[in-house]
């Protein structure tokens, strides 16, 4: 038990003031790197053209204005492509959430032939890149007629195979006399999963779905195949529009358009971060 102590002591991370010191500069110099895009968005956002085409570098504005926020809300219905990116963004989430709650619980609690097989098929999905199935989707969106319509956006990401692994993970943590006593008592399956399963691990649940709605709310590759009606452009769809190659690129426009559409999504993260990293944390020392 001894050298098991000292083994721990050994692999564990050193506390002193100096290690201190180091890692806070080095996550320091990372977080400033991590941040300087979006630095550069905003302060691109309100630098008049003359600056923004300057030669020299200028970190801060030298002149701020709000003109390129008041072009893009006279030459865009900015109103209306949001409201297209939160339908898809919501709808996706909310399935992704529902399918990957039922399919955990499923392959959590119940025995069936082929489960851990069909578990890794599932997990192998993870690995497959978008642009390998993008083909085999549109195909199928085409043939059911769903082109340029939110169901074309929004039935191929219906399930996320990540969703699935995190909930399983959890539901396997769940007391299987809980579940028992209520079947005793005469709760159905469903009634179980969403009257008793799903109160207890709804941190993990709205963690998930945070993520869920972020990914969904910065789709492009699969949206724009599917969706080349203007009326139903997403946001990220709406970039294009500020990207011309005999014009040149309207970077003022551009990075307000991306400051626009980056603050719904901050906004959430930042609301919400405490509870994210608190419950991926839990996870892990769980799993």
């Amino acid at each position: 038990m001894r050298n098991g102590n000292r083994a721990t002591e050994d692999w564990s991370v050193a506390t002193t003031p100096t290690v201190r010191t180091v890692w806070s500069i080095f996550l320091a110099l990372l977080a400033i790197v991590s941040l300087f895009p979006l630095w550069w968005m905003f302060t691109t956002a309100i630098k008049p053209a003359s600056q923004i085409f300057a030669g020299d570098l200028t970190l801060f504005p030298r002149t701020v204005t709000f003109d390129h926020f008041r072009r893009l809300a006279e030459s865009f219905n900015l109103l209306k492509i949001m409201w297209n990116t939160l339908v898809v963004a919501g709808v996706t989430t909310g399935l992704q959430l529902a399918t990957s709650l039922l399919a955990a619980y499923g392959f959590a609690r119940y025995r069936f032939p082929l489960r851990e097989p069909l578990f890794y098929a599932c997990l192998g999905a993870m690995f497959i890149p978008i642009q390998v199935i993008m083909v085999p989707n549109y195909l199928l969106m085409s043939d059911w007629n769903l082109l340029n319509t939110y169901a074309a956006a929004v039935l191929p990401q219906m399930a996320s195979a990540f969703g699935i692994f995190f909930l399983r993970q959890q539901l396997r943590l769940f007391p299987q006399s809980l579940l028992d006593a209520a079947r005793i008592d005469g709760a159905g399956e469903l009634t179980v999963l969403f009257k008793i399963v799903t109160p207890t691990i709804r941190p993990f649940i709205t963690a998930l779905g945070i993520l869920f709605f972020i990914n969904a709310w910065n789709q492009y590759v699969w949206p724009v195949l599917v969706l080349t009606d203007p009326e139903m452009m997403t946001l990220p769809l709406a970039l294009r529009e500020f990207m011309h190659s005999e014009a040149g690129h309207d970077w003022g426009l551009m990075m307000a358009a991306s400051t626009m559409g980056v603050l719904p999504a901050l906004l959430v993260f930042l609301l919400a971060q405490r509870m994210i990293m608190s419950t991926f944390a839990t996870a892990g020392l769980k799993g």
